[in-house]
């Protein structure tokens, strides 16, 4: 199984307003007034896998990057974009991550009635989402589905994520070892 970091969320706070209308004058200014009621607007910068989110409360959000590196770099690329059009005084950022996303593929299929009898705690509702849903022991919850995908989220730091990682394996391996 390989482990594949799909999307890490981090955090972090400008501690000031910022005026996004003046967006529309960078080019790695993305802001629709009509959008979440004017309330924010985006960094994308091209050489960056995500964007950031800016609220005008001064609070930012990074999305999309594919490691917590990725993802720290992203929310201070966003300041200093900001910085250098004037738009915010310099402040030092304290970026905290809020989620990792990852994917597992197994290269066979699971059986998920198998799994929902075996895995203590498995929600199944066929009718509202087609995979098995378990929360992890530690930190995380798992989407089970029967390509034998498994999503995993809800964990704060890559210690964590491959934590859940290697629960989720071990108990997939002891269902699928057993008759």
């Amino acid at each position: 199984m390989q482990l594949i970091i799909s999307n890490v969320i981090s955090t972090a706070d400008l501690r000031q307003k910022v005026d996004l209308t003046k967006f529309l004058n960078f080019e790695w200014g993305i802001y629709d007034g009509e959008i979440y009621g004017g309330r924010c607007g985006y960094v994308k910068l091209p050489e960056t896998k995500g964007k950031v989110t800016v609220f005008s409360s001064g609070k930012v959000i990074s999305i999309g990057a594919k490691s917590t590196n990725d993802s720290f770099k992203q929310l201070n690329n966003a300041k200093f974009q900001l910085l250098q059009a004037n738009l915010i005084f310099d402040v030092e950022i304290e970026p905290k991550i809020q989620n990792i996303v990852a994917t597992l593929s197994l290269d066979h299929s699971l059986s998920i009635n198998k799994m929902v009898r075996e895995l203590r705690g498995a929600i199944y509702e066929p009718d509202q989402f087609p995979a098995v849903i378990l929360k992890s022991v530690n930190k995380g919850s798992y989407l089970i589905f029967a390509s034998g995908k498994i999503v995993i989220s809800g964990c704060k730091s890559d210690d964590e994520i491959m934590q859940a990682s290697f629960e989720i394996q071990q108990k997939i391996e002891s269902i699928h070892n057993h008759p």
